[in-house]
């Protein structure tokens, strides 16, 4: 039996505030609907969620994820922007900011995600 391997989103999302929070899940669909009902982290209580801005789905265990949301978090958000504009760049902003040297193997189990923000989003 073929043995499936977890994975979880990492994701970046506009708020009505016009700021880009990052986050973590493994269902996706699910913690936007949170967020959407007032769930979640402070700022997204505070500051509804209005689009999804990015995601990635990355198969590894949660502490790797953990890591890159924390590279991202640090990043300026000038360089957010650029990720969110190139999202490939995860792979060198990962390197570039955190102290272990695993990005080649967690980025070959990296996917870009098609968003639909309708999905997610409606009117």
């Amino acid at each position: 039996m073929k043995q499936v391997k977890p994975y979880y989103y990492i994701y970046m999302i506009q708020l009505s505030n016009n700021s880009i929070y990052t986050g973590i899940t493994s269902d996706l669909k699910e913690r936007i609907s949170n967020h959407q009902k007032g769930k979640g982290s402070k700022i997204v209580r505070s500051f509804k969620p209005e689009k999804i801005l990015q995601a990635w789905r990355v198969y590894e265990d949660k502490n790797i994820i953990l890591q890159i949301e924390h590279c991202i978090k640090k990043l300026t958000k000038d360089q957010k922007n650029g990720l969110i504009q190139n999202p490939k760049t995860l792979t060198d902003i990962f390197f570039t900011y955190s102290s272990r040297k695993i990005h080649k193997r967690t980025m070959r189990n990296t996917e870009i995600m098609k968003l639909n923000n309708e999905l997610f989003f409606s009117e």
